[in-house]
C-alpha cells in the first residue's frame, strides 16, 4: 500500500504491547490505514465497532490487533490450561478463514501460537478427516459457551430438547 493510502496515525502510538508491536514492526507495519485509524481507538478502548471498507484496506489486521492487544492486556487466570482456548474466531468461507490466518501469524507472532484453519474434505484424509475437524470445533464451541454461559447468567443459551 503506497503512503498516500496511509493515515497519520502510527501504530507505535496506540500504546499496543511489546510483543504484539514487534510483531507489527516485523510485518512492515509503521502508519495505519483509513479505517484502522478510524476503528483501533475505539476497539482497543473496549468499544464495539462496525467499520466498512474496500477489500485490501487493513479491516482485518485492525481486528487482529484489536483482539491480541486485548488478550495481552488481560492474562488468563492462573487456573486456566495452557492450551485452553482464549479466541475463536469464525468465518463463513474456508477462503476468508486462510486469509485471517495468514494475517494474523505475522502480527502474533511474538505473543501466541495460532492454531491452522480446519481441513478441508480434500486434505488430511478426505471427508471424514474434514467432519471429525469440525467436530471437535463444535464441542470447543459447545464447551466455552458453556463456560460463557456459566460465568454470565444474563446470557442464555438454547439447548435442543432431548
Amino acid at each position: 500500500m503506497t503512503d498516500t493510502h496511509l493515515s497519520d496515525l502510527t501504530f507505535s502510538a496506540l500504546d499496543l504491547a511489546a510483543p504484539l508491536m514487534q510483531g507489527i514492526e516485523e510485518a512492515g507495519f509503521t502508519r495505519c490505514t483509513p479505517i484502522q485509524a478510524q476503528t483501533l481507538p475505539f476497539a482497543l478502548a473496549g468499544r464495539d465497532i462496525a467499520g466498512q471498507a474496500q477489500t485490501g484496506t487493513g479491516k482485518t489486521a485492525a481486528f487482529l490487533v484489536a483482539l491480541f492487544q486485548n488478550l495481552l492486556a488481560n492474562p488468563p487466570p492462573a487456573t486456566r490450561g495452557a492450551t485452553a482456548i482464549r479466541a475463536l474466531i469464525i468465518a463463513p468461507t474456508r477462503e476468508l478463514a486462510v486469509q485471517i490466518h495468514h494475517d494474523a501469524v505475522p502480527l502474533a507472532r511474538r505473543a501466541f501460537r495460532i492454531a491452522a484453519p480446519a481441513p478441508t474434505p480434500d486434505a488430511r484424509g478426505g471427508a471424514q478427516a474434514a467432519r471429525t475437524a469440525a467436530q471437535s470445533l463444535a464441542d470447543a464451541l459447545a464447551q466455552w459457551l458453556g463456560e460463557v454461559a456459566g460465568s454470565n447468567p444474563s446470557l442464555s443459551i438454547c439447548k435442543e430438547k432431548k
